[in-house]
């Protein structure tokens, strides 16, 4: 529904680019219907998505910072379809408040296993009236049920820098 908003805005704003933006979010709700039909997706279309998310959102942003860095040292890696987004979409949303808005986000795989992190600012006045957390803690929910004891997550955050690290057992 932000991104409908966020398009309609951009419609009376910038109407050339409209045209754009709605094939931008099409394709990005028809991955996000389809992949949560399935089980396990492949880390790449994973990752396919995250990119077309995140080029959606600096388009929508230009001050936002992005830098997006993936390692892939494995074969095919499976994992449970839109299992990093809600930490992305907390990262957008808390970082987007500061002055200069940075985000960096890393997927990496190895033989063992997969990390993925996030690093961003935050507005240490204005995070602190927003948000429910409802996203991050369904998430942790569905990393126990998923992934039990074959996952570690840190989060944590300190003058304005949030961090997350989210390690998973192959």
């Amino acid at each position: 529904f932000n991104a409908l908003n966020n398009l309609y805005a951009a419609a009376l704003t910038e109407p050339s680019e409209t045209p754009d933006k709605i094939l931008e979010l099409s394709e990005l709700l028809r991955y996000q219907i389809e992949s949560s039909k399935k089980e396990s997706i492949s880390l790449e279309e994973e990752i396919q998505f995250i990119q077309k998310y995140l080029n959606y959102e600096q388009n929508r942003n230009p001050k936002l910072s992005i830098d997006f860095k993936t390692e892939i040292l494995t074969g095919k890696v499976g994992l449970s379809p839109m299992l990093f987004m809600p930490f992305i979409e907390n990262a957008i949303k808390y970082s987007s408040q500061a002055d200069a808005p940075f985000i960096y986000l890393s997927i990496f795989t190895d033989k063992k296993g997969l990390s993925f992190k996030i690093e961003n600012n935050f507005d240490t006045d204005r995070r602190k009236f927003s948000g429910t957390n409802t996203g991050i803690s369904n998430t942790k929910k569905r990393l126990e049920l998923i992934y039990k004891d074959k996952h570690e997550l840190s989060i944590s955050d300190s003058d304005g820098i949030y961090n997350m690290e989210l390690s998973i057992k192959l």
